[in-house]
């Protein structure tokens, strides 16, 4: 018994998936360079604030490949490809330029925070629809 419950755990924790959560507001600022993509993010609402102590979310996105061994059955990841990391930066860019609202998230850790307040970094983006009008730009970090 001592050794099939650590790999019942294993295999439970397999299946599960990690939550996140996600906010409105505007981007601010923008910048990409070589691949990379910088913006800031101001939440509209600090009552339901994705991170409360900040006003003003800055977030450098600096993609990280996908582990070889997400095809494995079980092991399968949600982490976005690079595809459509730069899907949803285009999104963030054009949100910039209109000046127009979208909601930033994360899953799992997808916003790790960096040296600096206020500061975040993200290994990769994902563009999701949702049924009204606004869509959801939620960040990754680690493999989920």
């Amino acid at each position: 018994m001592r050794t099939i419950l650590p790999l019942l755990l294993w295999l439970y924790s397999c299946f599960s998936l990690a939550g996140g959560d996600y906010v409105r507001g505007r981007i601010i600022e923008y910048s990409e360079t070589a691949g990379n993509y910088q913006f800031k993010f101001e939440q509209s609402d600090q009552r339901q604030a994705l991170i409360k102590e900040c006003r003003i979310i800055s977030v450098q996105v600096s993609y990280a490949h996908v582990p070889w061994y997400s095809w494995l059955p079980y092991v399968h990841t949600t982490h976005p490809t690079k595809k459509q990391t730069m899907a949803a930066a285009k999104f963030i860019l054009n949100s910039y330029h209109q000046n127009g609202e979208l909601f930033l998230g994360y899953m799992g850790a997808g916003l790790v925070f960096s040296q600096a307040p206020c500061s975040f970094s993200s290994k990769g983006l994902l563009l999701e629809n949702r049924d009204d009008d606004i869509p959801v730009v939620l960040s990754f970090s680690h493999p989920v």
